[in-house]
């Protein structure tokens, strides 16, 4: 199988390094951009050449643009925004998201290993398709990690489960939430509790440390710490 193609726009000398890193540590074949608008016109003169696009914020509302014409265009690419600023401003984030962002992060880690999982999930052999996106070839473990990893920021959809049948409305989960309890590999799966207990606790734990005033939020669903 030829190597994997990534698209990546940056302004950023370190981010552009980061990018180069983690493609030549997977082997995968790295084109870059000049501009958001040079990107743009690629992904949508040949949708389905690349399999994730990476760029940096930049100036202006150009990054935004990007993600949103790739989004439309190319439904099945996974978008990467690589940017300390981004990564840590919520609002920027969730913008980043809302415009079709599959991911934020400035770790060169976290891009290379979400990378890796990108080229795995091509790969893997299946028959399977993914409801919300349309990816096709995927195992029955690859689209229990595809779902995860594309589709979490979005609203749930009904959708046939390409395994069982069975198709949850969106206010029960809807696929991703029935795929990922039921299917894939049993220790990605939800811890099964038994028994829904009389009093179903719901508690938000949230912790500010005082060094440098970060906070941590940790939801406790029924026992099942996330």
């Amino acid at each position: 199988m030829p190597p994997l193609n990534i698209l990546a726009y940056s302004s950023s000398p370190q981010a552009s390094s980061a990018v180069s890193a983690a493609c030549d540590s997977l082997g995968l074949r790295l084109h870059r951009c000049d501009s958001p608008q040079e990107a743009s016109e690629l992904i949508a003169s040949d949708p389905c050449k690349y399999g994730a696009l990476i760029t940096s914020l930049g100036r202006g509302d150009a990054w935004r643009r990007l993600l949103e014409s790739s989004a439309r265009a190319a439904p099945k690419l996974f978008a990467v925004v690589y940017s300390r600023t981004a990564q840590s401003d919520p609002k920027l984030r969730v913008a980043c998201f809302t415009a079709g962002a599959r991911m934020v992060t400035a770790y060169p880690e976290a891009l290379a290993e979400a990378l890796g999982l990108v080229r795995d999930q091509v790969s893997s052999g299946g028959g399977l398709q993914c409801g919300y996106c349309g990816a096709e070839g995927l195992s029955e473990a690859a689209l229990h990690r595809h779902l995860d990893l594309y589709h979490t920021y979005e609203a749930n959809i009904q959708s046939p489960c390409p395994i069982c049948g069975l198709a949850p409305p969106p206010h029960r989960g809807g696929l991703a939430l029935h795929f990922h309890n039921s299917h894939g590999p049993q220790e990605r799966r939800e811890p099964r509790r038994g028994a829904r207990p009389a009093l179903s606790a719901f508690a938000l734990v949230v912790c500010r440390r005082p060094s440098d005033g970060k906070f941590l939020m940790v939801q406790e669903p029924m026992g099942i710490g996330i």
